[in-house]
């Protein structure tokens, strides 16, 4: 098992190259009212290290990520 750190707060866990688990973790920006779940959303991997926070902030998941996990991607 592989423990890769995104950043500070927020970390995947890799086995055997399938990702199992990310953190919750959103933007602090206040034109961005959702939170991620998934490293393969587009929209979450473009947050900037100065805006990136972990957790939910008790925003609604983001649309794409919800896809991503309906697809089990």
């Amino acid at each position: 098992m592989f423990l890769l750190k995104l950043n500070k707060e927020a970390k995947l866990i890799v086995l055997g190259g399938l990702i199992m688990r990310v953190n919750s973790f959103y933007s602090i920006r206040e034109d961005l009212k959702v939170y991620h779940n998934n490293n393969k959303c587009t929209e979450g991997n473009n947050i900037e290290p100065k805006n990136f926070k972990h957790g939910t902030a008790g925003r609604r998941l983001c649309e794409r990520c919800k896809k991503l996990n309906r697809e089990g991607k």
